[in-house]
């Protein structure tokens, strides 16, 4: 009996000495292999893991969000070690629905790589082990070096599943920020998961399925490249091309299949031929001769005496005796010296002699006429093309199974893009003279700054970073207003009123003003197409009442708005400072010229103008974008009905909208609000990003640097208020401010999405805001992105126009008719979270016409 006791009792000791190697093994694996990702660009620090012995790496999307595709960032293997090894990757694929990135080392060398598991290796209970490096920096024990890494072992609680296939598990390991990235082994050593997210102090934790990954790594790199234009000479062969690369495994044996579909005609297959590099190219004729419909031309014909607008079907004709049709052609200039010059729809020029066109049939509507083209000063030509519109399905195969489906769509679509964001680091841009002020232009992407002295203005690309150019002004005393499209300028000296382009800043328009009078102030809506709302008074007279116009955009010519309630009788000697919403529905409105200075909110509703008024004085009244809510100096935020939305103790630190509806800036600075607020009251406050209708403070931003205000007072005449010293426009990631030197602007790479994910509260918020333009005949489309803290997102079209959907990934599309009348269209999508909880992303679409 005793030498079988002894015997279980080595027994026992075999067992738990062959378990703990096999988890010594595990481990060592894992930290082996498990990198620590600094993000020097952001300042932060995450996890990452390799995947393949060439140097493949994996990490979370939102950890290298801010770095495009073939930029570089930093990783760190065995890290606090005598072997530590520091290297560079580039963000190879990154997957934002996934939230997984691949990275790849820059240099060849041999890496220790994991094992990838199976989803359907893991269940409830089941034991895990988690690799990262938690709070980054801050955990080490030297300022000057990297943190050892952190190994927490958990059971999985919960596999959450979409359309029957796992989609996030949840962890009771003790995970924190910056073990985002990381992997989750089983016990095996294989990865079953990868760190994505976690709700701090509460042990609850999630991963990522490896089938995510698996997925994400066996897609190829694709690009396909489609022909830009199908409408220019759509009888003549379009050529498309593939490009396609391995992630990890090579290819076997590749193919491509293209099929093109077009309204009204049979699909076409198109024959892809391999060339070298994994690149595939065919052709097609998107209208083969004997299906050619008659395409019609509209035509707008300039000649010394006046106009003729009509309609003409597709004509032939020759310049220098080649053979050129109407619908290849955007515009033609009959140039002084006899030649015609032919900007073509597919870019470029021509220049030459031009035959044929001197007897051409016009449908102008009620009648008919046959009229000479050739003798027009200019031609402008616009060509309806929806009928040609082509829609690509590309499918590619490896081995005979199908590794990557896209369905993609060609379109003559002028409708522009997302915002792009600002890359940059914090810079200070110098400028040539004093600021006397700062106008928002282009949807909020371009600082229109009046340079006093100089009679000058600038144009800075806050998304890029970059000044683009220097306007001539004609004095010094000059009004400007910026559109989405468009610069408005009111000279006053000289008594002429400007238009100029936002995309490639040329002067389009100048005539006198529409008013018989003096231009007090000009606002418009950034993110709007207009109107210009213009303040003028009849004469000088103190007394003399002043008359609020609407200036129309494309001709700049002025109608005097009806006005009811509200304080919109304004006289002459009224400071009067007008702001106007991005969308263009509603503008703020306070006098610093006597006290109180007046709380004014104003909804611009066609040629009305509907007033409210508190007889009180809050400082500065600006509207935020969507003109739902004012942002004042001291009293916080009100809607536009003047309703109080402000409850927390911050209600007197000057407030000022963002480019985003939901969120706003405090600026701890004199507000011009013509109250005492003792000495120094905003000393210690530091400035943040709030939102609206909240109590609590979501991030604190760095110091704007605005510096002592010297003295200024904004109460004063002068319209260069607090309020036009701070812009954050979240999309594009840019905090830009003016100090109060007047000298320079400081611009601050700012991530709110970031600051909101490391922030501890419970978040749901509709990120993304959409192009505000539609051109008929084209399509529009729109990404509607939502942060939130957990749950499935569901998209609901609430309203819009008929043939507007939305997906269940929340991408908005809309063919729209080539005959829609309306001008503009209001759009509602609900978005709910799985919990009961629901968002709406709301706004307005305005037409434009094709250029």
């Amino acid at each position: 009996m005793k030498s079988f006791g002894q015997a279980v009792i080595l027994m026992s000791f075999f067992c738990v000495g062959t378990a703990r190697s096999q988890d010594f093994e595990i481990v060592a694996s894992g930290k082996s292999a498990t990198a620590l990702v600094d993000n020097t660009r952001d300042k932060s620090t995450a996890t990452a893991f390799c995947i393949d012995t060439t140097g493949l790496f994996v990490t979370s999307h939102h950890v290298v969000r801010n770095i495009a595709e073939g930029e570089e960032l930093t990783l760190v293997m065995n890290v606090a070690s005598e072997k530590e090894r520091v290297f560079v990757c580039t963000v190879l694929r990154s997957n934002k629905q996934a939230d997984l990135a691949i990275l790849k080392a820059t240099k060849p060398g041999e890496f220790p790589a994991l094992q990838l598991g199976n989803d359907d290796e893991v269940f409830e209970t089941l034991q895990t082990i988690a690799f990262g490096f938690p709070f980054g920096k801050e955990l080490s024990v030297d300022d000057a070096a990297y943190p050892a890494m952190s190994i927490n072992t958990g059971r999985i609680t919960s596999i959450r599943k979409k359309k029957y296939k796992v989609d996030l598990f949840q962890l009771d390991a003790q995970l924190n920020p910056g073990n985002s990235g990381g992997p989750v082994l089983n016990a095996e050593g294989k990865v079953i998961g990868v760190v994505s997210r976690g709700v701090l102090q509460s042990g609850v934790n999630f991963a990522i399925p490896v089938g995510k990954l698996k997925s994400l790594i066996a897609e190829p790199d694709v690009k396909i490249e489609l022909p830009k234009n199908i409408a220019a000479d759509p009888n003549q062969p379009k050529v498309l091309t593939v490009e396609v690369k391995p992630v990890v495994t090579p290819f076997r044996k590749l193919s491509i299949d293209v099929m093109v579909e077009m309204e009204g005609q049979d699909p076409q297959n198109v024959v892809m031929k391999s060339t070298d590099g994994g690149v595939f190219s065919g052709s097609f004729v998107p209208v083969p001769a004997d299906q050619r419909k008659t395409v019609i031309v509209e035509t707008e014909a300039t000649y010394p005496l006046g106009q003729v607008v009509g309609k003409t079907k597709d004509t032939e004709f020759l310049l220098d005796q080649k053979s050129i049709r109407l619908s290849s052609v955007l515009q033609i200039t009959n140039g002084k010296d006899g030649k015609h010059r032919l900007n073509m729809l597919e870019g470029g020029t021509r220049t030459g002699m031009l035959e044929g066109l001197t007897d051409v049939a016009i449908d102008l509507g009620p009648t008919k006429s046959r009229v000479d083209l050739s003798k027009a000063s200019r031609i402008k030509l616009l060509v309806r093309t929806s009928t040609i519109a082509a829609q690509y399905t590309v499918v590619i195969r490896d081995d005979g199974n199908e590794i990557f489906r896209k369905v993609a769509r060609s379109s003559s679509s002028s409708t522009p893009g997302t915002v792009a964001r600002y890359t940059g680091k914090s810079k200070s841009i110098p400028v040539p003279g004093k600021i006397s002020d700062v106008v928002l232009a282009g949807g909020g992407t371009q600082m229109l700054i009046v340079l006093s002295g100089v009679k000058k203005l600038l144009v800075l690309d806050l998304a890029r970073g970059e000044l683009r150019k220097m306007l001539p002004l004609g004095s010094h005393d000059v009004l400007v207003a910026g559109t989405q499209s468009h610069i408005v300028v009111l000279d006053r000296s000289n008594n002429v009123l400007e238009r100029w382009s936002i995309k490639d800043l040329t002067k389009e328009l100048t005539v006198k003003p529409p008013f018989q009078g003096i231009g007090k102030s000009l606002t418009a809506g950034h993110a709007a197409e207009g109107p210009i709302v213009a303040l003028w008074a009849e004469g000088s007279d103190a007394l003399v009442r002043c008359q609020f116009m609407s200036i129309d955009v494309a001709t700049l010519k002025g109608k005097n708005f009806g006005t009811k309630g509200g304080r919109l009788h304004v006289s002459y000697r009224d400071a009067m400072h007008l702001r106007m919403a991005a969308n263009g529905s509603v503008f703020g409105m306070w006098a610093t010229s006597h006290s109180p200075q007046g709380l004014n909110s104003v909804r611009v509703r066609g040629d009305q103008l509907f007033g409210l008024n508190e007889h009180t004085s809050k400082g500065h009244v600006v509207p935020g974008p969507d003109g739902m809510h004012l942002f004042t100096g001291i009293g916080g935020v009100f809607t536009n009905e003047l309703k109080s939305k402000s409850v927390s103790r911050r209600t007197h630190v000057p407030c000022i909208p963002t480019s985003h509806p939901n969120f706003y800036v405090t600026i701890p600075a004199e507000p011009g609000a013509q109250r005492n607020l003792g000495r120094d009251p905003f000393k210690g406050i530091k400035p943040t990003v709030n939102v609206v209708s909240s109590q609590s403070v979501l991030a604190e931003l760095p110091d704007l640097g605005l510096g002592p205000d010297g003295g200024n007072r904004s109460w004063s005449a002068s319209d260069f208020s607090l309020d036009k010293r701070v812009h954050f426009h979240v999309q594009a990631g840019v905090l830009a401010t003016v100090p109060f030197t007047n000298d320079k602007v400081l611009l601050k790479n700012v991530d709110l999405e970031t600051l909101i994910r490391e922030s501890e509260t419970d978040y749901f918020y509709i990120m993304s805001t959409p192009t505000r333009t539609f051109v008929r005949g084209d399509r529009y489309e729109y990404q509607c992105n939502v942060l939130a803290r957990g749950g499935e997102k569901e998209f609901e079209l609430a309203s819009g126009p008929d043939g507007m959907e939305v997906s269940a990934e929340g991408q908005l599309t809309w063919d729209v008719p080539d005959d829609y009348r309306e001008s503009s269209v209001d759009v509602i999508i609900n978005v709910g979270d799985g919990d009961g909880q629901t968002v709406y992303d709301t706004f307005t679409l305005h037409r434009v016409e094709k250029e």
